[in-house]
């Protein structure tokens, strides 16, 4: 079942993603890592849409979200487990599915991930050096990495 995408940039990552899924298929199942996610509305729509469009690859997709930032509600995590496992209760989704604080170490093993997404995820961040070597930690070599910024999102330092 495809939900319906709640904004161009869903359209446009689903379309990356199934477009480059092949090149890491023959290795594994493609993983995919939504980075502070919020209320899991895309890995819902990208799971129900990669297996229409790839039905001979299979997608495992994660997420986490920092719980002490301030940004998300009380049982946001409940939530969208609950949610995501009415619409797919084969995905495990409590074991894929993480909150940790600010200060934990991402949840996930070095080199696991195939893409990695950040969705409006900059402007919550303090240290985006901290940030972006993460990010290259999780990816695989020659993986991919979707980081997009709200437009008034500014961090650079003076020189």
């Amino acid at each position: 079942m495809i939900s319906k995408a709640k904004s161009i940039t869903q359209e446009h990552l689903l379309s990356i993603i199934h477009t480059e899924a092949r090149r890491f298929s023959h290795r594994h199942d493609v993983r995919i890592l939504d980075v502070g996610s919020g209320d899991g509305t895309l890995i819902g729509y990208l799971t129900g849409a990669l297996e229409v469009f790839n039905p001979s690859i299979t997608f495992e997709i994660y997420r986490f979200d920092i719980y002490d930032h301030g940004v998300q509600q009380d049982n946001f995590l409940t939530k969208t487990i609950d949610e995501l496992s009415l619409q797919f209760p084969a995905v495990p989704w409590k074991t894929r599915i993480a909150s940790i604080s600010v200060r934990e170490r991402w949840p996930f093993p070095d080199e696991f991930f195939d893409v990695i997404i950040s969705n409006q995820v900059g402007e919550h961040i303090d240290d985006h050096d901290m940030f972006f070597l993460r990010l290259s930690e999780h990816c695989v070599r020659m993986g991919i990495l979707f980081t997009f910024f709200h437009q008034k999102t500014t961090f650079m330092k003076p020189i």
